[in-house]
């Protein structure tokens, strides 16, 4: 459950601290787990500052290929006062030592995600609310909604942006300015989406999937289809051990 902490005695914010060191937790046990929650948490959704210090420090490291662990870490955060007063390599052993955020890493990362959008969206009321509040400037309402309209469509946009996953909503603006497709096969395969071939078992479909990604290699035509060359992963997600036949 998330808690609220204070920012002063009279105000909070929402945050959980224990999700955030539960995922680190989790990261730090095992690294493929970065690979499932990367593209749902950032470094700046973290409440605490060293929280965020680990996870980018993390991040950096598994992006290099490197793995990464709670001693490997350690010498980068030896003169960081505030991760000594944490416990310093003490802490990260205890961010690894129970593995609760192994049972839902996705779970957590959606939730400090969420709770720093509503941080977000806090600042930028409270911000509008106090200056509304503000009677010692002879300042009309229109001119504070227009000082603080840069924060709170950004806080609006990200929630948005949360609420939409991965996908970008666009309006019907954005549809008619959008620029016209650029090809990979000419009018067959764009190089900006997803393309999916189907067809009845043995119809000959990695056939010509084979053949469409050797011609993409090489620049040439694809049956009579002009081609953009471009490199080529190819995947055999079945029957491995029969590609060589095709």
């Amino acid at each position: 459950m998330a808690t609220v902490h204070a920012i002063d005695s009279a105000r909070a914010v929402p945050a959980n601290i224990e999700a955030e060191a539960a995922l680190l937790g989790a990261l730090l046990i095992d690294n493929n787990i970065f690979a499932l929650t990367a593209g749902i948490v950032a470094e700046a959704d973290f409440y605490e500052p060293v929280h965020a210090r680990i996870y980018a420090a993390v991040a950096a490291h598994i992006a290099a290929g490197r793995i990464i662990s709670p001693v490997l870490l350690k010498p980068e955060f030896e003169n960081d006062e505030a991760f000594k007063q944490l416990g310093g390599l003490t802490y990260l052993a205890r961010l690894t030592a129970d593995g609760q955020g192994m049972l839902a890493p996705i779970e957590l990362a959606e939730q400090i995600r969420d709770l720093a959008l509503q941080r977000a969206l806090v600042n930028a009321g409270r911000a509008l609310a106090d200056a509304a509040h503000n009677t010692s400037e002879d300042t009309s309402p229109a001119d504070i909604l227009a000082r603080h309209k840069d924060a709170l469509e950004a806080a609006t946009a990200r929630s948005q942006a949360s609420l939409s996953g991965t996908f970008e909503l666009l309006d019907a603006t954005d549809l008619e300015n959008m620029p016209p497709p650029s090809w990979l096969v000419h009018e067959l395969v764009s190089d900006c989406g997803l393309t999916i071939m189907y067809g009845d078992p043995g119809s000959g479909k990695s056939f010509l999937a084979l053949d469409m990604a050797l011609r993409l290699a090489l620049g040439k035509d694809w049956h009579g289809q002009a081609t953009k060359q471009t490199g080529v992963l190819y995947i055999a997600g079945e029957g491995a051990r029969g590609i060589g036949k095709r």
